[in-house]
């Protein structure tokens, strides 16, 4: 009888311990978060619909890095550069957005430019030549400041 029991003991015993042991060996369960530094953020985007214009964006890459995208090249640029760009483009999307007359009454608009201003978005149409000058300038001066570096 005293066989069975230290036997029953033991069996008990074992099978506690293993799944103590199983336990302790599984990999903790943490809680994971993306806070990857890589993301890269658009500050703004100047989309062309059209093939003959060129499209622009300034990107943060976090930790004070910053991309300048021309028609699909990517330049890393300084952040003055892009301190300089971001304030030149904020200026020229509340005039186009806010100050110039759009068209309302245009219910098919054939788009040329999308601008997105920190998700804010503005639709350039084929119609409005007062806006489609402004962007197309607005494209201009930032190339020229880009070949001055």
């Amino acid at each position: 009888m005293f066989k069975v029991q230290s036997f029953m003991f033991c069996l008990l015993a074992y099978c506690l311990s293993d799944g103590a042991i199983a336990q302790v060996n599984e990999p903790e369960k943490l809680r994971t978060g993306n806070h990857d530094l890589r993301g890269e953020k658009a500050i703004f985007m100047v989309q062309s619909h059209q093939k003959k214009h060129d499209s622009l964006a300034l990107f943060e890459m976090g930790n004070n890095q910053y991309m300048f995208d021309i028609s699909s090249t990517r330049l890393k640029v300084s952040s003055d550069f892009a301190q300089k760009m971001d304030g030149e483009f904020v200026k020229n999307f509340i005039q186009l957005k806010y100050e110039m007359k759009s068209r309302p009454g245009e219910l098919s608009c054939q788009s040329v430019f999308t601008l997105v201003l920190r998700g804010e978005k503005e639709t350039i149409c084929r119609g409005e030549q007062e806006k489609l000058g402004k962007v197309l300038a607005l494209i201009d001066d930032m190339k020229k400041e880009l070949n001055k570096k």
